[in-house]
């Protein structure tokens, strides 16, 4: 397990020292279930970081590998058990098992995409869609990869994501300028799914969206100012939140998202500075 939590430590990182290519020779008895569980999300992060699209690829095909064996032992005590490891490879998980834990690998998806748009990296997201257009040991709908090509409407909340990615990925293509609304949807959704969700990466998302956010703002304010509601009212309260420095980059993105909401004159704030409320204490 020692090579696992080194291998675990440089993925944290960012690192490329070796470790994890090398797993493998460094394990005589071979994989270990309970070290790939340790390691696989360490993967995830360090591929959504980078936006590495093989490496994202590869990690969610073990990530739904997991899920998929955990689920049909019912329960995580019964699949591992860090006292007495267990050896040998997760197995593949079946076409059904896939159909069943579809709306977590859009999840996945979601998030790689998102930070794309957040990163500016518009290669990497058309990466990403090719790849997924292949066949893979996880599945997503068409609908959604259509949505994320642009060539379908939404049709549910994940597929609603993917247009409004694709929407940026757009914007960013043909240099145009999304509205204010568009910007903070974008931050609020995928805030949501990486909390809400089970994909474990709340932390890079909400310090890419942060950082995203803070700058569009300023162009908002500087370039878009007619079409805020009042503008010279929030305008202090919004830019102490994108110059804080305290608290985690969650914390601080819902700060921030609070502090745009009333600037945009929407129907529905109080629902959405509720759910930025709940989000608040997770």
């Amino acid at each position: 397990m020692v090579w696992y939590q080194l291998a675990t430590v440089e993925n944290h990182c960012c690192l490329d020292s070796g470790i994890t290519q090398g797993l493998e020779s460094f394990l005589p008895k071979g994989q270990i279930f309970e070290g790939e569980l340790l390691l696989t999300p360490a993967k995830i992060k360090k591929a959504l970081i980078l936006l590495d699209t093989k490496l994202f690829i590869t990690a969610l095909q073990e990530t739904i590998a997991e899920f998929a064996y955990v689920k049909d032992r019912g329960d995580y005590r019964n699949s591992f058990n860090i006292h007495n490891v267990t050896y040998g490879s997760i197995p593949i998980p079946t076409k059904n098992q896939q159909e069943e834990l579809i709306y977590i690998s859009e999840q996945f998806v979601l998030c790689f995409g998102s930070n794309c748009i957040f990163s500016n990296n518009i290669a990497a997201l058309d990466q990403i869609i090719n790849c997924l257009a292949e066949n893979q040991d996880f599945k997503i709908r068409t609908e959604l990869l259509n949505s994320l090509k642009g060539d379908e409407q939404s049709i549910d909340y994940n597929t609603s994501l993917a247009e409004l990615i694709t929407v940026h990925r757009r914007a960013i293509e043909k240099k145009a300028i999304p509205s204010p609304e568009q910007v903070f949807e974008l931050a609020f959704t995928i805030l949501q799914v990486s909390v809400s969700g089970q994909t474990n990466s709340s932390r890079v998302i909400a310090k890419s969206a942060f950082v995203w956010l803070s700058a569009k703002w300023t162009f908002i304010l500087n370039n878009q100012r007619f079409l805020l509601k009042c503008p010279n009212f929030y305008e202090k309260a919004i830019t102490q939140a994108c110059n804080a420095e305290d608290g985690s980059y969650q914390e601080r993105l819902i700060a921030l998202l609070q502090a745009m909401l009333p600037t945009l004159g929407i129907g529905n704030a109080i629902q959405l500075n509720q759910i930025l409320k709940d989000l608040r204490k997770t």
